[in-house]
């Protein structure tokens, strides 16, 4: 039997939050363990349950989602943290994903994609859907007359998580050689030589937020 993966809810919205527990019903290995209606209500739930995945909204009363995402990065960077919102926009999809959302999932989306999502998060960590493409794309069109493609972009990404060659092969679904193709091309594009270095490129230029920030 596979182990379940619990999930805690932040949705101040009560039809939202009963929706999504029998969405996560159906599936056996699929388990909540908490609702919360506001950023507080989450952060004293996290004080006593340990989740896999917080699914959590923006716009929420008394703390909102993103002041406590940046709690929940901080104190506990090992919950995965998958953003369900209203706002589909580049802006806000960039934002999250640049601060370590492990998935962005608009809630104008099909509940098989939710479902996608919390499993690819849970096996490996993150999660990119086109809209998720597409915004890396538009955003960051240009780096100091850098261009980069698309899957750059989600490899760069990728590392910031700490993810290896390997992960990053699994999560994007592609052979480790298709990696180190791309990962050259970005140490010729950048001067970089390493991981490290295309790292420390990419929080400079600030395709991603550096965890000190």
């Amino acid at each position: 039997m596979r182990t379940k993966i619990k999930i805690i809810i932040a949705e101040d919205q009560p039809v939202m939050r009963r929706g999504y527990v029998g969405l996560f019903s159906d599936y056996n290995d699929l388990e909540v363990i908490g609702e919360a209606a506001n950023g507080e209500e989450l952060l004293e739930l996290l004080k006593h349950k340990k989740p896999d995945i917080v699914l959590l909204d923006i716009e929420m009363p008394v703390m909102n989602g993103g002041v406590a995402f940046d709690i929940i990065k901080e104190k506990y960077p090992k919950i995965k943290v998958i953003i369900s919102t209203i706002h589909n926009e580049s802006e806000y999809i960039i934002e999250y994903l640049k601060k370590g959302a492990n998935a962005y999932v608009s809630k104008d989306k099909q509940a098989n994609c939710l479902i996608d999502a919390i499993y690819a998060v849970h096996t490996n960590g993150f999660h990119f859907d086109k809209s998720c493409s597409d915004a890396l794309l538009k955003s960051v069109d240009k780096v100091d007359g850098i261009k980069f493609t698309e899957r750059e972009m989600e490899i760069i990404l990728l590392i910031a998580l700490g993810k290896t060659n390997k992960e990053i092969s699994t999560v994007l679904n592609v052979v480790l050689k298709t990696i180190d193709f791309h990962k050259a091309n970005m140490y010729k594009k950048t001067k970089t030589y390493t991981s490290a270095g295309l790292l420390s490129f990419a929080y400079n230029a600030g395709i991603v937020i550096s965890k000190k920030d």
